[in-house]
């Protein structure tokens, strides 16, 4: 998912290497999370792969940034 939405964002062997970060931050929290609350996620970061990779918590992929 996250290269579906990143594709032209940077190279391929740099989103691959987002891409194992972002999931290694998701996996830390050893919590259950949905595709949606993922997708969600992405959308609210859609132009800026970076920010989805340093800013990412539990709490807003869980809950969601709209809700603040």
């Amino acid at each position: 998912m996250f290269l579906r939405f990143y594709k032209e964002s940077s190279s391929k062997k740099a989103l691959g290497k987002l891409v194992k970060k972002f999931a290694n931050s998701v996996m830390s929290f050893e919590k259950n999370v949905s595709p949606a609350q993922i997708q969600e996620y992405f959308r609210f970061y859609r132009s800026d792969p970076d920010a989805a990779i340093k800013n990412v918590t539990l709490e807003d992929i869980i809950c969601g940034l709209n809700n603040e």
